[in-house]
This record gives C-alpha cells, sequence and structure tokens, in this order.
C-alpha cells in the first residue's frame, strides 16, 4: 500500500512537471520496465511503478492535464487494502 501511495505521489509530481511528450514517453517505457522487473519478485515494489505509469498514459491523449483519476485510485487501492485485511484475518 505505501508504495502505490508514494507512486501516485509521484504521478502528480510528474504530472504538474507538464513534461514534453517525448519526456513522457520515455517515462513511461522504463515504469513499465520497473513493472514488469518487480512483478514476479515483489508485487508491492512493482506497484510503485505502476501507479505513476497509468497516471502518466492518462495525460498523453488530452490536452489539459486531469488530475480526476487521483482520488479513484487512492480509493481503490485503500479498499483492495481494506479487503486484503479482512480476508487475512477472517481466514
Amino acid at each position: 500500500m505505501i508504495g502505490s501511495i508514494v507512486g501516485l505521489v509521484l504521478g502528480v509530481i510528474l504530472i504538474n512537471l507538464y513534461l514534453p511528450k517525448i519526456i513522457i514517453y520515455l517515462s513511461v517505457v522504463l515504469l513499465n520496465i520497473g513493472v514488469v522487473f518487480f512483478i514476479p519478485r515483489n508485487y508491492a515494489i512493482a506497484n510503485f511503478f505502476t501507479n505513476p505509469q497509468i497516471l502518466l498514459l492518462s495525460t498523453l491523449n488530452s490536452t489539459s492535464v486531469n488530475l480526476l483519476i487521483v482520488p479513484y485510485r487512492l480509493l481503490t487501492t485503500l479498499i483492495s487494502c481494506l479487503h486484503c485485511v479482512n480476508t487475512h484475518v477472517f481466514i
């Protein structure tokens, strides 16, 4: 969960830098390499790379920065964390 939240913060920072499209493309590729590398090794670390990647991908097809996705990503992260905790406690 901490990796997801830190990844969201990193994604918001990257979006607010108003980077050129080529830098965003390169960032998405590097973040994807991080996801692919860490998913089989440590899923929690892979989530750190997933959230900024999703946020940057959402900005590529629009002319304006839309940060409305951030609260939804945070909410789904918290819900899935609570679900995992509840499932673990009650099993």
